[in-house]
């Protein structure tokens, strides 16, 4: 996807001004009420890509290039998860789907060819938005195609297919044995146009049965039709009558006068009946009592090891365990029923508690196995309605939302008095549709769960859920009103600090949203919604540049709850730190970005930000650290495309790799990067850092082509002058000593032409050109030079050395009477080395007209 990020942006700004005209495919009005985009689905012959909707919204249709086109919806969210189903078949080479900003969705479909028809339209009946990529054949048109193909393929035998005249009297032998010749099969492949709807769930077909599939089967599984005498069959048969009708403790009592009698001939089935009995008689009741329920269960295990009947005493022995929370030995005993005894009648209880204690335990998978397994595979039964619920809350933990809605319409209209005895499927409802943005449904299936069970725990949340259906839909106001509704009347509740955080999104002085946000993070430290609070915090800090606190909320976030929220977190601290490391740059405070960095560098490598990266090899770069610089930069230069790389960048691993010795990969960027920014400021030092390491190379028609297009691209007369005596040295390196004082001279008007005093520079420039001077054996030029440079140094170690190199010129001049006169001012005013070398000069010189004059 990130390979077309460039191209959506492109077109960003064309269909964000389309938005302001955005025109619906057809004529009907629509509102700006938030959309939902359920699915997306590719279908073949011809090619369709079908954008599933909760309700019509506007759209835009553009065909981008030949091989493009894009359709971009307004006001609409994709549901978390969405997926494009299908294949692409021969015509689509990829689809992308982006949100863009103002929730606009855009779909963008390139091709392996030109799209030589493309259209959009919207599909009432579906409620969905079609991009047809091919012209649809029609019947006729196919009829058309395949008689000439017929007649192609025909030319082609060695033989002639006659047809015979077919004449009017349909009843003659001749017109039928036409017809029968007439009667040739050529395959045709039939266009269709696929009319898929959205539909709700439909299960398997189930069979019906006459068990509940649960521990009552026993009550139909017991054999007690051969029990002899007869009187044993009649007491048997009594309360067996009373167990069916839940009469448990006058099943007992009759049970016990059972037992009472002498030489009974049906104990295995009395037995079973009294401990089924007593287990539901107490199945409410202390754990001690349960306990004694489960020796019952024992007892028989222990006397008929052979019964048939084994498999419901484990299964209430793990129902009694469930009941005294003892989850772990339940499910061993449920395992051993599903493993050993698969013609069980009530398997559906087993697998459906199995379910249960894998749920808990977070194995959704697992659980999600079990629940279907109950609801789809096994006949009606007593836990069917359950199980798809337990199925529907698994897959909504897997953000299956659509499925999981389906599943609990599908109940609903199954099993209508179910929203009478639970409030699951209700609240479940609503949860779906709140995640699939569909606020209107969410808020008539939470609105019914408080009516129906008004004295429901969770009430405080549900309000508060209904609030969010007013934002969802933009009704600010109802939205803050039921938040405050909620805070005030649930004030230490879980709705009350939802409803905090949902008001505060809606208050218009970020101080306040601050305040309320701070209030849900200090008083309820453990709440998940703490998290966001935090994160909240964060984001006012980031919008307000304050980024200090910004990083310092979000390190909190990460230290106290480092799961939470850790990928929108991290991202939130990298872009306060990117903008941090910017603003300080811009202040030169460089060593504050430095010292940051050193401080965080795991994280913030961790991070692995160009911005930061960059930012921070610029910080090395300020402090003439090369190498930290160097690395930072490769790793900022290697995440953004070549496009993206800034002048900064390219600039600043120019001088890093010249200043580390990189002379070749430092010349390559520095050209790159005066190609492709002709008219950055910076283009004048990298043409002069060229420039030298072209001379350090003896590569002399280089480096003096690059410091004249250094000395053009510069606009100050002061860098010029810099730029000439380096330049000068080039020829110095080449013996060219008089372009070497044409140049210094030149160098001397360019600082004649700048504002303020530049003695240092000036004096330095005419020491260069004394030395140029001698160099040519043009020596008073050179006194000159050397006078002018006394003239402007601001040493006095540095005078007395001109002075020595000024009189040194004149006698080589054999200007003795110049050179006597700098020598002795030399010796009365220094007393530095320079003095004792001009005494011995003077002694020289006396000698010289000593020998002249005899």
């Amino acid at each position: 996807m990130n390979e077309l990020n460039y191209k959506f942006k492109s077109l960003l700004i064309l269909l964000l001004l389309s938005m302001v005209f955005f025109i619906p495919l057809n004529n009907n009005a629509v509102g700006e009420e938030i959309t939902s985009l359920t699915r997306v689905t590719i279908e073949q012959v011809p090619c369709l890509v079908k954008l599933y909707v909760t309700k019509k919204a506007p759209s835009k249709f553009i065909k981008v290039e030949k091989k493009e086109v894009l359709l971009a919806l307004k006001n609409v969210r994709p549901v978390e998860g969405l997926k494009i189903i299908g294949s692409k078949g021969p015509l689509i080479k990829s689809i992308v789907l982006q949100r863009l900003q103002g929730n606009v969705v855009a779909i963008l479909v390139t091709g392996h060819q030109n799209f030589n028809h493309t259209k959009a339209s919207y599909n009432e009946a579906e409620s969905c938005f079609i991009i047809n990529l091919e012209k649809v054949v029609k019947k006729s048109d196919a009829e058309k195609v395949v008689k000439k193909g017929a007649k192609a393929a025909s030319k082609k035998q060695t033989y002639k297919l006659i047809k015979q005249k077919v004449v009017k009297n349909r009843n003659s032998v001749a017109n039928k044995e036409a017809q029968k010749s007439e009667k040739v099969t050529i395959p045709v492949k039939r266009v269709v146009k696929s009319d898929k709807k959205e539909k709700g769930y439909t299960p398997p077909v189930k069979k019906k049965s006459d068990y509940a599939g649960d521990i009552s089967d026993l009550l139909l599984t017991v054999d007690i039709a051969n029990c002899k005498p007869k009187s044993e069959s009649v007491e048997l048969n009594k309360a067996l009558s009373l167990l069916k009708q839940a009469k448990y403790k006058a099943a007992l009592s009759t049970l016990e006068n059972y037992f009472s009698g002498a030489d009974r001939t049906c104990l295995e089935a009395a037995s079973y009946l009294r401990a089924y009995a007593f287990f539901k008689h107490v199945e409410q009741n202390e754990p001690l009592e349960l306990v004694q329920a489960e020796h019952y269960f024992h007892d028989v295990l222990i006397t008929y090891p052979d019964s048939k009947l084994i498999p419901f005493a484990f299964t209430a022995i793990g129902l009694i365990h469930l009941k005294i929370n003892n989850p772990a030995v339940a499910e061993g005993y449920f395992t051993i029923v599903k493993d050993g005894y698969k013609e069980y009648s009530s398997l559906a209880e087993v697998y459906y508690f199995l379910a249960e204690i894998y749920k808990k335990r977070g194995f959704d998978d697992k659980a999600s196995r079990y629940f279907k397994k109950v609801f789809e595979e096994m006949p009606d039964n007593r836990y069917t309605a359950d199980a798809g619920i337990g199925l529907g809350e698994t897959l909504f933990d897997k953000r299956h939302y659509l499925d999981a809605l389906n599943i609990f319409k599908y109940i609903l209209k199954q099993n209508k008095e179910k929203i009478y005895k639970t409030s699951d499927l209700l609240l479940n409802m609503g949860n779906a549709n709140i995640k699939l943005g569909r606020s209107a449904e969410a808020r008539e299936n939470l609105t019914r769960v408080v009516n129906l069970f008004p004295e429901i725990k969770e009430k405080d949340i549900i309000f508060s859920k209904i609030a969010d259906t007013y934002a969802m839909e933009n009704k600010i106001e109802k939205a803050k009103s039921m938040y405050i509704f909620v805070r005030e009347g649930y004030p230490d509740g879980e709705g009350f600090i939802r409803s905090s955080i949902g008001l505060a999104r809606y208050l218009e002085k970020w101080e306040e949203r601050e305040k309320l946000y701070i209030m849900v993070k200090k008083r309820f430290p453990d709440n998940k919604f703490a998290r966001v609070a935090m994160m909240r915090l964060a984001e006012i800090y980031q919008e307000h540049k304050e980024y200090e606190k910004c990083i310092k909320e979000i390190e909190e976030l990460l230290s106290t709850n480092p799961m939470g929220l850790r990928y929108e977190a991290v991202r939130l601290m990298q872009k306060a730190y990117e903008a941090l490391f910017e603003s300080i740059l811009k202040t030169d405070k460089y060593t504050d970005i430095l010292r940051k960095y050193e401080d965080n560098f795991v994280r913030l490598d961790r991070m692995t930000s160009k911005k930061i990266s960059l930012n921070v090899g610029l910080s090395y770069l300020e402090a003439k650290l090369y190498e930290q610089a160097f690395n930072h930069l490769i790793s900022s230069y290697k995440l953004h495309k070549k496009s993206e790389r800034s002048a900064d960048l390219l600039f600043g691993m120019g001088v890093a790799m010249d200043e580390t010795d990189r002379d070749d990969d430092a010349i390559k960027l520095f050209n790159g990067f005066v190609k492709r920014f002709p008219k950055n400021p910076d283009r004048t030092e990298a043409y002069l850092r060229m420039s030298k390491i072209y001379l350090s190379k003896n590569e002399y028609g280089k480096s003096g082509g690059m410091f004249e297009r250094a000395y053009k691209s510069s606009k100050e007369y002061l860098e010029k002058s810099k730029i000439l005596v380096d330049k000068s040295k080039l020829y110095g390196k080449q013996g060219e000593w008089d372009k070497v004082t044409f140049v210094l001279a030149n160098a001397v008007e360019d600082i004649a032409l700048t504002s303020g005093k530049h003695y240092n520079l000036l004096s330095s420039v005419y020491r260069s050109m004394g030395n140029a001077y001698i160099k040519q054996h043009v020596y008073v030029r050179a006194a000159e030079s050397f006078s002018l440079a006394i003239k402007f140094s601001e040493s006095g170690n540095e005078t007395a050395n001109l002075k020595f190199m000024m009189g040194d010129a004149y006698q080589k001049a054999n200007v003795l009477r110049e050179a006597k006169k700098v020598f002795k001012n030399i010796v009365k005013e220094d007393d530095s080395v320079w003095a004792r070398l001009a005494e011995q000069r003077l002694s020289t010189l006396a000698l010289a007209e000593n020998a002249k004059s005899s």
